[in-house]
């Protein structure tokens, strides 16, 4: 059986993305091993995700793993891993974190640490110079994660903008990822179901338990889960704001389809 590692970036839905593999690995009777649990955090901060990923000899589940963040995230035997990849629009996630730093971010002492100061002149800079300052540093983010990972045979890439659109093909291709740990019976009369069985029960639960996942009632700089639906960067960056990034991220998204409201021809770029 193979470990899962799933990678990804800040502001692609990692906080969503934690809770469904804590539950699917509780599910599979498996550890999940996540910076977001206090049992593992120094752990994991103390080494580098590659030296801690390295250090567990049984069959678990790591991550999200954030591009970037405890470096160097890698371990040697990355081949004998199952590995997922999940990307969101570049330009979706400069705008989010815009508004997740400037406003709702919940400060956390060596976490996320910021002042009343600091956010204030951030939002007094505005949303335009902020995704353009940060535009490199996520740029690198990219680059590490297509450079190691893309072509692999063992990595599935999948993607936010399927996530929130078409949750249940999105969860179809993460399961896939877990195809060769076992789902248990669960129940005393489910222990002669087959493995594809219990597979679409563990499906058809976690499509129930996030149904309502996605849903935001209006729009609130205040809220973690702001706004959710893809392409938000056109209603908040000026027009040039995008052509710059457009340019900046040109790897990343194809110039013909630059303004595609949802990102599939991400799956193309790759």
């Amino acid at each position: 059986m193979q470990s899962v590692i799933l990678y990804t970036l800040h502001k692609a839905g990692s906080t969503f993305i934690n809770g469904l593999l804590d539950q699917i690995s509780r599910r599979l009777q498996i550890e999940h091993h996540t910076e977001n649990d206090d049992r593992y955090f120094r752990q994991i901060t103390g080494v580098s995700w590659k030296a801690y990923i390295e250090s567990i000899s049984n069959v678990a589940c790591f991550g999200p793993v954030r591009a970037l963040t405890q470096t160097p995230v890698f371990p040697d035997n990355l081949g004998e891993h199952s590995i997922l990849l999940h990307l969101r629009d570049p330009r979706d996630i400069l705008t989010s974190m815009f508004f997740s730093k400037a406003f709702s971010h919940r400060v956390q002492e060596g976490r996320f640490d910021i002042t009343p100061a600091q956010r204030l002149k951030m939002q007094e800079s505005g949303v335009d110079n902020f995704v353009i300052e940060n535009s490199q540093k996520l740029v690198l983010k990219y680059d590490m994660l297509y450079r190691e990972l893309k072509g692999r045979p063992n990595v599935t890439i999948v993607h936010y903008e399927d996530m929130v659109l078409n949750f249940p093909a999105w969860l179809d291709q993460v399961l896939g990822a877990f195809e060769s740990i076992k789902v248990p019976a669960g129940k005393k009369r489910n222990i002669w179901l087959p493995q594809s069985m219990r597979r679409l029960k563990l499906k058809n639960a976690l499509l129930k338990i996030n149904q309502n996942a996605f849903d935001v009632d209006r729009e609130d700089v205040l809220s973690h889960k702001r706004k959710v639906t893809p392409g938000d960067h056109r209603d908040k960056l000026a027009p040039e704001t995008i052509e710059a990034l457009n340019a900046i991220f040109a790897d990343y998204i194809p110039a013909d389809d630059a303004e595609s409201a949802s990102l599939p021809v991400l799956q193309r770029a790759v």
